[in-house]
C-alpha cells in the first residue's frame, strides 16, 4: 500500500477513541425510528462517487428505499457530495459515521472498510459483531497477486462476503488466494448492470483500453517506473505490430484510460 493511502489512514487516535466510545454506547439506545435496515456504502476512499460502490448505492436508493436507508460515506475534504447532491451522504470520520457503523445492518465497500466506510476500523472492529460486511470489488481480478498488509488481516477476517465478477475470479480467490469458500459469491459487477443487454453496436470505431495498476509501483521514481516490467509490457502491447495493423486495417481508434494512481507520473505512452 502506498504512502498516500497510509497517510489517509492516520487519524487522531484520541479523537477517534472518544467518538468511537460515545458512538458505541449510544448505539444501544438510539434506534432507527422508521424500522428500516441501515446500509453504509463507500468506495474510492470517499474521494469520488463512481464505480461499483456508487452504482450500488444508487441502486439501493432507487429500488429499496422503503426497506433500506442507504448512506454514502465521503471524504470531508471533498465537495462532490454537496455539488452532486448525493442523498444520505455522511463525512468519513464524523461522529455520525461511527454511530451509523455500530447501528448498520450492512456495509458495502469497494476498496477497504478502513478507507471507504469507517476510519481506524481495525482498532475497534471487534466491538461490531452485528453488521454484515461485504466487499464489492472495484475492479476485475485477473492474474493479480494479493498483498495483505498487517492492518488488513482483521478486516479480511471479519468481512462476511467477497463478490466475484465471474467463475474464473471465484476460482482465483478460492484456489490461489485461499479465501474461505463460504465467503465467495458470484454476482457480476453493479456497473455492468447499466449496460443495455443484447444490443451490440452495428459498427465499432472506438476501443477503450483501461489500464490497471499494481501496489508495488507506488513509490517508484519516474526512472524506476520506466524500467519496470509493468511499463515495458504496457508500451510493448501498444507498439505491437499486430495491434497497430489491426487498428489501421479497420480504421479503429484506441482510447487509453490510465489508472488514477498514475496521475503523479509524467510518463508519455506511445500513440
Amino acid at each position: 500500500m502506498s504512502i498516500e493511502l497510509k497517510e489517509k489512514g492516520r487519524w487522531d487516535p484520541l479523537k477517534v477513541f472518544f467518538k468511537v466510545s460515545i458512538a458505541y454506547t449510544l448505539s444501544f439506545f438510539v434506534k432507527n425510528k422508521d424500522g428500516k435496515k441501515i446500509a453504509l456504502v463507500g468506495g474510492n476512499l470517499g474521494e469520488k462517487y463512481e464505480d461499483n460502490a456508487a452504482i450500488y448505492h444508487n441502486y439501493l436508493l432507487s429500488n429499496h428505499k422503503e426497506q433500506v436507508t442507504a448512506y454514502w460515506m465521503y471524504d470531508p475534504k471533498t465537495i462532490y457530495a454537496k455539488n452532486e447532491n448525493i442523498e444520505n451522504a455522511v463525512p468519513l470520520g464524523s461522529f455520525k459515521n461511527y454511530l451509523l457503523f455500530f447501528q448498520a445492518d450492512y456495509t458495502f465497500h469497494g476498496h477497504s472498510l478502513l478507507y471507504d466506510i469507517v476510519p481506524a476500523a481495525d482498532k475497534f472492529l471487534f466491538l461490531n459483531r452485528k453488521t454484515i460486511i461485504t466487499h464489492i470489488s472495484h475492479g476485475i481480478e485477473g492474474f493479480k497477486k494479493i498483498l495483505i498488509q498487517k492492518e488488513d488481516i482483521p478486516l479480511l477476517k471479519r468481512t462476511d462476503y467477497f463478490n466475484c465478477a465471474s467463475q474464473y475470479e471465484y476460482n482465483l480467490k478460492l484456489n490461489e488466494w485461499e479465501m474461505p469458500e463460504q465467503k465467495l459469491i458470484i454476482t457480476g459487477f453493479p456497473r455492468f448492470d447499466r449496460y443495455p443487454q443484447n444490443q451490440p453496436p452495428k459498427e465499432v470505431k472506438n476501443i477503450l483500453m483501461m489500464m490497471t495498476w499494481r501496489e508495488w509501483l507506488f513509490d517508484l521514481t519516474k526512472e524506476q517506473f520506466i524500467d519496470s516490467a509493468y511499463f515495458k509490457n504496457t508500451t510493448g502491447l501498444l507498439e505491437h505490430k499486430g495491434i497497430q495493423k489491426l487498428l489501421a486495417d479497420h480504421h479503429l481508434h484506441l482510447n487509453i484510460a490510465l489508472h488514477p494512481f498514475m496521475k503523479n507520473l509524467k510518463v508519455t505512452l506511445p500513440t
